[in-house]
């Protein structure tokens, strides 16, 4: 089965991935690395990881604290949010998630300024 991101989702990944690189290069890919073979697992299985709200369904990364957030549509799987897990399970709170931002909220997988 097929993956798309959606595009703010994709935006969270590049920029995690950029912040892991900016501490250490081998970091960002080994990260990297990590959030592709949990979308693979993903691929693989769709419906192993629990859904958490409505239909949307959370798979963890392996070594860092990130979660691969997906709905599964008809004919492809539709990554929602590339999150640290801590974030996660804020889905639909008005509480702030982000460390670095606390005039954010995140909601159904889009942190709202």
């Amino acid at each position: 089965m097929r993956y798309e991101f959606h595009p703010e989702a994709l935006e969270e990944y590049r920029q995690a991935a950029l912040w892991y690189a900016g501490r250490e290069p081998e970091l960002g890919l080994h990260f990297i690395g990590s959030v592709e073979d949990a979308i693979k697992r993903v691929v693989e299985a769709p419906t192993r990881w629990r859904v958490i709200e409505e239909d949307v369904r959370r798979c963890l990364t392996h070594v860092f604290p990130y979660a691969i957030l997906y709905t599964i549509e008809p004919d492809f799987l539709l990554i929602v949010a590339a999150c640290t897990a801590v974030a996660s399970p804020a889905i639909g709170s008005n509480e702030s998630t982000n460390p670095d931002d606390e005039k954010q909220s995140f909601f159904g997988g889009v942190w709202l300024t």
